[in-house]
């Protein structure tokens, strides 16, 4: 009996993680999914355009900037500029580099789900089915 009410247990404590986290396969969720990853996919493009702008005319901000170097005892040198084009490169720079990352990991994930839920919806099939006997509708889903 002790055997029976641990096997009940465990293979519960598994079917319940399964049936909670189930989500419901039908045409109007998949594209309700598939019009986020879309959007997600051309804001991350989007994003993409400006961060490069902004890195390149960091760069050339940071390069054109007015720069002295000091060196201590040690031999080490460092340099400074009172120039406002290096701060206003080095903010240009950082700005860029956010918006090239963000915008590239928000394309590829987009990108990416947008093909899953894509092929997922090719792949479901809602028919009526319609016999002398019976009437209902028909859900099939290709593996």
């Amino acid at each position: 009996m002790m055997k029976y009410l641990f096997l009940v247990l465990f293979v519960g404590t598994f079917c319940s993680d399964m049936i909670c986290n189930a989500q419901p396969e039908n045409k109007a969720y998949l594209e309700m999914k598939l019009a986020k990853y879309a959007k997600m996919k051309k804001k991350g493009t989007i994003l993409l355009i400006p961060g490069g702008v902004f890195t390149v005319g960091g760069i050339v901000l940071l390069a054109n900037a007015d720069w002295t170097s000091t060196s201590d005892v040690y031999g080490n040198t460092s340099y400074s500029s009172s120039d406002p084009s290096a701060f206003a490169g080095l903010l240009c720079t950082l700005a860029g580099v956010a918006l090239t990352t963000t915008g590239a990991v928000m394309a590829i994930v987009g990108s990416n789900n947008q093909k899953k839920y894509t092929d997922r919806l090719k792949n479901l099939s809602f028919t009526p089915l319609v016999k002398p006997n019976q009437a209902g509708f028909m859900l099939t889903y290709r593996f």
